[in-house]
């Protein structure tokens, strides 16, 4: 019988890519942004920046739901629908007239996407093709969160919030969807092996 080749590292080169647009295209780039809305809107500051608090709030109250999700199936369809919320939520918040709209897309739909498609569903995924290596793995995953950090502020800068042409950068998340969408990686398609499983061909001492 012949060994399948371990993809493991596969699947934590896309969770990587996950976790780096879904943070890159809202936490991080957000700050660059709290000027330009504030001007536009005519608020302050503070009343921009509780937007990252308001997403923060619906991840976390999310997280235990997704997560009986992910233990109950494949996690692709998930990502996926993720992905497409999260770029339709940056779209609408930058066609947005009132600092309402902005915030219900931010908020909401740009919410409900990142904690779809972004570090939950990511470190499942890791956790489920390593045991040896589970800390490397998942340390390499999170890496994507903070490689973020780095490009999206010098992206985001010099694009006016209420501008056509930043639009397009808007639509960063869907540079995931080919990473999760591939067939490639089956732990993207799929959940992986349960955890202490004899042998699986998703989970390998690896």
């Amino acid at each position: 019988m012949t060994r399948q080749p371990f993809r493991g590292w596969h699947v934590v080169g896309a969770a990587f890519v996950a976790e780096m647009v879904s943070m890159g295209a809202t936490f991080s780039a957000f700050g660059v942004f709290v000027r330009p809305l504030a001007e536009h809107f005519e608020t302050t500051r503070g009343v921009i920046t509780s937007g990252i608090g308001g997403m923060l709030l619906v991840t976390g109250v999310l997280g235990p739901v997704l997560g009986r999700v992910i233990d109950r199936g494949p996690v692709k369809a998930m990502m996926l629908l993720g992905v497409c919320l999260l770029t339709a939520g940056l779209l609408l918040a930058s066609r947005a007239t009132t600092l309402l709209q902005a915030g219900a897309a931010f908020c909401g739909l740009a919410a409900i996407g990142t904690a779809m498609f972004g570090p939950l569903p990511s470190m499942a995924i890791v956790s489920n093709w390593f045991v040896r290596r589970r800390g490397l793995a998942l340390g390499v995953t999170v890496a994507g969160a903070t490689a973020a950090c780095r490009p999206s502020g010098p992206v985001a800068q010099p694009r006016a919030w209420s501008q056509p042409r930043a639009r397009p950068q808007r639509c960063a998340p869907v540079a995931a969807f080919p990473r999760v969408r591939s067939g490639r990686h089956p732990g993207v398609v799929h959940r992986g092996g349960p955890i202490g499983c004899r042998r699986s061909r998703f989970l390998r001492r690896r």
